[in-house]
């Protein structure tokens, strides 16, 4: 049964639980279909502007990049964002990516040292996949930019034989104790909404993201459609892009697959 709760978050206009559904992100655009059709709602609502959040206990058809599947047990954190900005930001997901990584180590400081963030979307805890992020951009007839941020995170979720596969980890069995997931969305989303100013500041959050960069320094490969370009990585630019030096130093690459050579 799906259930509805106001989270104590003051940014937020709707935040929506669901015991299961097919994708958060799938759910948050029917939602958002709904209101404009003018199905009650106020015109926040109706324009696009309504900040919205969806959370699922399961997903059977969670969304990854590219149309790939995200595997969504019970004990993960499976949510979904929607939020309008007057800004085109390039760098969207290495902004949620630098709020995510901030709210962790504020709970956990000793994964200091583990904890990366990987261009342009994850989370990684040594070498190990923790937290995935998925970001989708359009314009709303205003002119403003809607964001919608779908994030993965896994948190009690045991690691077993379908996820062996994305060389994933699961927060809680590294520490060794239960996780309260509502806290988890809580923390993130303060985290997210705190920090709003600096998509104008975006070499803040750039800068945080290379310092705390997975695989900086070390050879990777870079696969985007059919191309694919191996290098060192030299870290993010201001701009969000990616500088690999690989022949011409200092190429930069704005899309793409990062893995390790």
């Amino acid at each position: 049964m799906n259930e509805y709760f106001p989270l104590l978050i003051p940014f937020l206009d709707s935040y929506i639980v669901l015991a299961q559904t097919d994708s958060t992100m799938l759910e948050m655009n029917r939602i958002t279909r709904h209101l404009k059709k003018g199905n009650g709602g106020d015109e926040s609502q109706r324009s696009g502007k309504h900040i919205l959040a969806v959370q699922a206990i399961t997903q059977t058809q969670g969304l990854g990049r590219k149309d790939n599947k995200w595997i969504s047990p019970p004990g993960g954190l499976w949510l979904s964002l929607q939020y309008s900005h007057e800004c085109f930001v390039p760098s969207f997901s290495l902004y949620i990516g630098h709020c995510l990584h901030k709210a962790l180590l504020g709970l956990f400081p000793a994964l200091r040292d583990r904890l990366a963030i990987k261009w342009t979307n994850d989370l990684m805890l040594q070498d190990r996949k923790l937290c995935g992020i998925l970001i989708r951009h359009s314009e709303t007839p205003e002119g403003d930019h809607l964001y919608q941020t779908g994030i993965g995170l896994n948190l009690n979720n045991p690691i077993d034989f379908s996820l062996m596969p994305y060389q994933a980890v699961s927060l809680g069995e590294e520490i060794g104790f239960p996780l309260d997931i509502s806290y988890f969305a809580y923390v993130i989303l303060m985290e997210i909404f705190q920090n709003v100013s600096l998509l104008t500041k975006q070499e803040e959050y750039i800068s945080y993201c290379n310092e705390y960069l997975y695989a900086k320094n070390r050879r990777v490969r870079i696969v985007a459609d059919n191309t694919s370009e191996t290098g060192v990585l030299l870290g993010i630019n201001v701009n969000g892009s990616l500088c690999l030096e690989c022949g011409a130093p200092g190429k930069e690459i704005w899309s793409g697959t990062l893995s390790l050579c």
